[in-house]
């Protein structure tokens, strides 16, 4: 029987389509963005699977308390911070543009909408997933999308019996086993990125304490032009 060769070029097509399909998505109120957030979409931008990772600022979070700062505000820090990251890591202002509040579900069906052949990662830290059961339309969000599980080396958490349970029954051991599938899995990705909190940031701003070594100097430099996160007396000094 005659066996067909495929074409060398082709061969590489294919093995560079299946293995780039991956988009991550790493979303949050970036209020403000800091090197641990930074570092988490740059380790994922370096792995071959991952052909971009959208850095989407959150508009109207439905998790959490209002940002201090505003949409745009926010928008311009995270696209500073990532100026002179790899092009696969991309800034989009999907929610920034919306009117209304910044589910998740409603941000992955628009993705899926203009990526219908690639497998949407939605990335999280151990704050947001161990409240991922809590979610608006959480298994929606799986029926669109997989989830990435930012843990940091050696961190130990507590989860509800729900989640255990979908744990459980989604995990995958590496990203592999993602490009098999379209939805509907988990990955749990070691890490350590910079311990770094958002609001101790806000607080060390408003206590006149350095925080140069938390966020990009770019974002330094933005906070310090447009007086975000000091209080009407440090405004002053």
């Amino acid at each position: 029987m005659a066996i067909t060769n495929t074409n060398s070029d082709q061969l590489v097509e294919i093995a560079m389509t299946n293995k780039s399909k991956l988009i991550g998505i790493l979303g949050g109120t970036f209020d403000p963005i800091h090197k641990g957030h930074v570092r988490i979409a740059e380790e994922i931008a370096k792995l071959p699977e991952f052909s971009k990772v959208l850095v989407v600022p959150c508009h109207i979070p439905v998790h959490r308390e209002q940002p201090s700062a505003s949409a745009i505000d926010r928008y311009n820090m995270t696209k500073l911070a990532f100026a002179n990251s790899s092009n696969k890591i991309q800034v989009s202002k999907i929610e920034i543009e919306r009117q209304t509040p910044s589910y998740a579900v409603e941000t992955l069906r628009m993705l899926k909408n203009e990526y219908p052949n690639n497998t949407l990662c939605w990335i999280m830290g151990s704050d947001a997933f161990t409240k991922f059961d809590k979610w608006h339309k959480a298994n929606e969000i799986l029926d669109i999308a997989s989830l990435i599980f930012v843990k940091r080396i050696g961190q130990e958490f507590i989860i509800s019996n729900k989640l255990h349970d979908i744990l459980n029954e989604r995990s995958v051991n590496s990203i592999s086993e993602f490009i098999k599938s379209y939805n509907g899995k988990i990955l749990t990705l070691p890490l350590n990125p910079p311990e770094v909190a958002a609001n101790q940031i806000r607080k060390k701003i408003l206590a006149n304490i350095s925080v140069k070594s938390l966020i990009p100097e770019v974002v330094w430099n933005y906070i310090i032009e447009k007086g975000l996160y000091f209080n009407d007396k440090n405004k002053e000094q």
